[in-house]
């Protein structure tokens, strides 16, 4: 905790499951480390062994690169936490909650982006390998999630690694999207990360073509890819920061990997910034959304171009979180809940209709049977716990809703009565 004894978190905390340290080596006890406040927040007690962090936030001594003014003042400046530290101070939780806090945090659902990527995914499904293409800044290359180990290519195209590697291990945003990827359809996916640390959409497109020839097969031919996901925004703040020359680079980007590769078919998934430290001006909120705008104008235009609108995602999380608890750095780097959030909404866009239209009625945990472990799994989702569901087999009872009813009548028909299990799928 940073700082504070009270945490407010996406929502108000009805009970607490687990609160354990960042690295989840130490468990924390109810009434003696915390105390769930009367408004569902978390207040750390006198005594408590949840650690504190001691340092300060800002300062009034100007760095000497990334001076980030404290909005609405002329001489003090955000100070960083440090990745590192971040996760010593940090802790995980994972709690049961009912209800949201008022003018609070709203569930924001990325749209499907399934048919902007069809060839994409008909080569999946049809058992062919794609090749897919991370390119953006830091954030693309993995910062700063805990399990952060990976080599990357430097602006002289010189293999550097990049490295956060702490507990608890928690893999970047991509290796979970490929994670699942490869579960769904394994042997199949071919992908490389050529995004690079402090870069912005101008570099992004005047580097495409030649950061797309690093990438070559093991006879040396430069590999095609079938997809290329871009992830730029947060460091074009520097320099011209019009939406307008946004989208001239983003679409450069485009333009230049098509003519670079020899596919002019080549699907693009764009997914727009998280929203960094709003305690300084820096990172203008309007300035990122007319960014995610101008993302889905060229969306619109180019039906081989899909977007995942995470902007509009974190716009809702900052009401309820603090920068420190999202943000490792404490200036723009994402901590594993923000990684979490990008490999979730990437995901959802890419495969929220196959998950739709595949799945066995009243198999909510999704592992191909009927039992009282999707019971279970129904329960914890109407609960609010954050269990893994085919979303598409929730409305056990087809009103269109999730609720104790579905709960009821999943348990009705696994004890036999001779009710109705809903065929249609829950898009919610």
């Amino acid at each position: 905790m940073t700082g504070k004894d009270t945490v407010k978190l996406i929502y108000p905390v009805d009970e607490v499951i687990s609160l354990r340290s960042y690295g989840l080596d130490v468990t924390y006890i109810k009434g003696v480390d915390f105390e769930i406040t009367e408004d569902g927040c978390i207040k750390r007690l006198a005594g408590s062994r949840i650690p504190v962090y001691e340092g300060e936030l800002t300062t009034n001594v100007k760095p000497d690169v990334n001076a980030f003014l404290l909005r609405g003042s002329t001489d003090t400046w955000l100070k960083s936490i440090g990745d590192a530290i971040h996760a010593k101070t940090a802790v995980a939780i994972t709690y049961k909650h009912s209800k949201t806090f008022a003018n609070g945090y709203q569930p924001v659902a990325p749209e499907s982006q399934r048919d902007a990527l069809n060839n994409t995914i008909a080569k999946l499904e049809n058992g062919e390998k794609v090749n897919i293409v991370l390119y953006g800044d830091s954030i693309s290359g993995g910062w700063s999630s805990s399990g952060l180990n990976h080599q990357v290519y430097d602006n002289e195209n010189n293999l550097i690694t990049y490295t956060m590697n702490v507990a608890p291990y928690a893999p970047p945003f991509y290796d979970m999207i490929l994670g699942k990827l490869n579960e769904l359809y394994p042997g199949q996916i071919n992908f490389k990360n050529l995004a690079l640390g402090g870069k912005s959409s101008p570099w992004g497109a005047e580097k495409i073509a030649e950061r797309l020839a690093l990438w070559t097969d093991e006879n040396g031919n430069q590999v095609v890819p079938d997809l290329i996901m871009i992830g730029f925004g947060v460091n074009d703040r520097s320099g011209d920061r019009t939406a307008d020359s946004f989208k001239a680079n983003m679409k450069a980007i485009v333009d230049n990997a098509r003519t670079a590769s020899g596919n002019a078919n080549m699907e693009v998934l764009y997914f727009s910034p998280f929203i960094p430290n709003q305690l300084t001006d820096e990172w203008d909120i309007e300035l990122l959304l007319d960014y995610e705008d101008v993302l889905a104008e060229l969306a619109d235009a180019d039906k081989n171009i899909g977007l995942v609108k995470l902007t509009s995602i974190f716009k809702e999380v900052i009401k309820c979180k603090a920068p420190e608890d999202y943000i490792s750095s404490y200036w723009n780097h994402g901590n594993d809940f923000t990684a979490k959030i990008y490999a979730t909404g990437i995901l959802a866009a890419m495969l929220s209709d196959k998950a739709a239209n595949e799945f066995t009625p009243g198999d909510v945990n999704n592992d191909g049977e009927v039992n009282l472990e999707d019971l279970v799994a129904l329960a914890q989702n109407v609960a609010g716990w954050d269990t893994e569901v085919n979303t598409a087999a929730l409305d056990v009872n087809g009103d269109e809703e999730v609720n104790l009813d579905d709960v009821t009548r999943l348990a009705q028909h696994l004890a036999g009565w001779d009710v109705e299990i809903s065929k249609k799928p829950y898009n919610p």
